[in-house]
């Protein structure tokens, strides 16, 4: 599994649905067709399942399969342990500095995404 693989059944874990891949495409800053080979991996995998947007009838609904549900704490775990052996030389004072830093990208990451958001709305 991709790390672009990963945060996107992590996303939808926490989301529950997303209602088109755009919305993927503007927070996480791909393409729409590499975004769209992303998920035909992912629904070939039976990982995830489209679905027509009961609100748009040109956009499909995201959601996570229950093979999806079911591999996530692996895969978190997974993820986990690419992380730790990343830190594995970092002294416990360094791991501490890294882990703040990176919520600190991500607080900004999604400041910014919500700003994008925002301006794109009519």
């Amino acid at each position: 599994m991709s790390a672009a693989q990963y945060v996107i059944l992590s996303t939808l874990s926490q989301k529950g649905h997303v209602d088109a891949a755009a919305w993927f495409c503007k927070d996480m800053s791909y393409d729409s067709g590499a975004m769209t080979r992303v998920i035909d991996r992912l629904e070939a995998k039976g990982l995830i399942k489209r679905q027509p947007s009961v609100n748009d009838g040109r956009s499909v609904r995201l959601e996570m399969t229950e093979a999806a549900r079911f591999a996530l704490p692996t895969l978190r775990a997974c993820a986990l342990g690419v992380i730790n052996q990343f830190l594995c030389d970092f002294c416990a004072e360094e791991t501490k500095r890294s882990s703040a830093y990176w919520h600190e990208c991500r607080k900004m990451r999604g400041s910014r995404a919500e700003a994008v958001r925002q301006i794109m709305l009519p």
